[in-house]
C-alpha cells in the first residue's frame, strides 16, 4: 500500500488557493492522510481531487477563530476498485465558517465508506453538500429488510455536535444509488448550546433493483434552549424493484425550540410526464427533465465543471435501468 500525506497550513490572516491530486495506480491501494489548518483570519480555497481504484486514509481539519474554507472534493474510483474508506474529524472554533462540498462517483465493485464528525463552537458555520453514486449491492448479502445497514455498498456517517451558541449547520445531500447498487446515510445534528440553527435536505433517487436507507437524528440536549432544527428526507423511486427505508427522528429535552422532520417517498409524477410527451418530448427526455429537476436544488452547490459531468453522469446511469420498465404508482 502506497501512502502519502497533504498537509496545508494557513497562517493568521493569509489568504491562498491550492489544489490537491491523489492519483492511484490501479493494482496498487492508497493510504491517504489530509491535514489542513487555518488560522484566526485566514482564508483558503481547496480542491482535492482523487483518482483512486483503492484508497483508505484519515483526515484533519481545523478552523481557527474567523478562519474559513472553501473546499471542493471529488472522489472517482475505478470499475475494478476495492473501495474507499474515509474518516474526517472538523472542529470550527468561535466565528469560522467551512463551506464543503464533496462529489464521490462510483467505486466499482468496492465499498464506499466515510466517516465525518464534525464540532462547531459559538457561532461556527458549517456547510455541507454531498453527492454521492453508491457502489454495487454485493450478490451474497440478503435484501435489505433481513440485513443490517452495515451490510450497505456506500455508507455516511454524519455527526456535527453544535457544542457553542448560535452555532449553524446546513447540510444537502443528494444520494444517486444506481440500478441494482445500495447505499446508506446515518445523520446525527446534536445541540448541545443555546440558540444553534441546524437545517438538513436529503434527496434520494433509486434505479431498478437499488436499495437505500436514511436515518436522521435531531437530538436537542437540556442546553439547547433556543433551537431551531429541521430535516427532510425525499425519495424517488424510478422502478417499482427499488426499495428506501427511512427514519427521521427527533429526541429533544428543551422546551424552548422549534423542530421539524418529515419524509415523502414516490414515483414520477404521471401527469408532469404526460405534459412533456404531449410537448415533444420523449419518455426518456421527459423522466430525465423531471429527474434532474428533482435533484437541481442540491446540484446547483457544484461548481467545478468536472464535477458537475460526474453528477450528469450518476443521473443518466440511474435513469437508464428505468427506460424499458413501468414505473411504479
Amino acid at each position: 500500500m502506497t501512502a502519502t500525506l497533504a498537509q496545508i497550513v494557513v497562517r493568521a490572516g493569509e489568504q491562498c488557493k491550492k489544489v490537491v491530486r491523489v492519483d492511484t495506480p490501479s493494482d496498487k491501494a492508497q493510504e491517504h492522510r489530509l491535514d489542513i489548518r487555518v488560522e484566526s483570519g485566514g482564508a483558503l480555497e481547496l480542491q482535492e481531487l482523487h483518482q483512486a481504484k483503492a484508497s483508505q486514509g484519515e483526515g484533519a481539519i481545523r478552523i481557527e477563530s474567523n478562519g474559513s474554507l472553501e473546499f471542493q472534493e471529488q472522489w472517482q474510483g475505478g470499475a475494478r476498485g476495492a473501495g474507499l474508506l474515509m474518516r474526517v474529524r472538523v472542529a470550527l472554533k468561535a466565528g469560522a465558517k467551512l463551506r464543503h462540498v464533496a462529489v464521490v462517483g462510483s467505486g466499482g465493485r468496492g465499498k464506499l465508506d466515510f466517516d465525518r464528525r464534525v464540532e462547531l463552537a459559538e457561532g461556527a458555520e458549517f456547510d455541507y453538500t454531498r453527492v454521492g453514486a453508491a457502489g454495487p449491492a454485493r450478490p451474497e448479502i440478503e435484501p435489505w429488510e433481513g440485513r443490517g445497514a452495515g451490510a450497505a455498498a456506500d455508507e455516511e456517517r454524519l455527526v456535527v455536535s453544535m457544542n457553542g451558541a448560535r452555532a449553524r449547520f446546513r447540510h444537502h445531500a443528494l444520494m444517486i444509488v444506481e440500478p441494482g447498487r445500495a447505499a446508506s446515510l446515518d445523520l446525527k445534528m446534536d445541540h448541545r448550546a443555546g440558540h444553534a440553527v441546524s437545517e438538513s435536505l436529503c434527496r434520494c433517487i433509486l434505479g431498478a433493483n437499488s436499495q437505500g436507507r436514511f436515518a436522521g437524528r435531531i437530538a436537542i440536549a437540556p442546553e439547547g434552549q433556543g433551537a431551531d432544527a429541521r430535516m427532510r428526507n425525499d425519495n424517488l423511486l424510478l422502478d417499482p424493484s427499488a426499495h428506501i427505508e427511512t427514519q427521521p427522528e427527533l429526541e429533544v429535552y428543551a422546551d424552548q425550540v422549534q423542530c421539524a422532520h418529515g419524509a415523502a417517498t414516490g414515483a414520477l409524477d404521471k401527469a408532469a410526464l404526460f405534459y412533456l410527451r404531449a410537448r415533444g418530448l420523449s419518455p426518456q427526455q421527459a423522466r430525465a427533465m423531471l429527474v434532474r429537476a428533482f435533484a437541481s436544488g442540491i446540484t446547483e452547490a457544484i461548481e467545478p465543471a468536472e464535477s458537475r459531468a460526474m453528477t450528469a453522469a450518476m443521473l443518466s446511469q440511474a435513469l437508464d435501468g428505468a427506460q424499458h420498465r413501468e414505473l411504479a404508482t
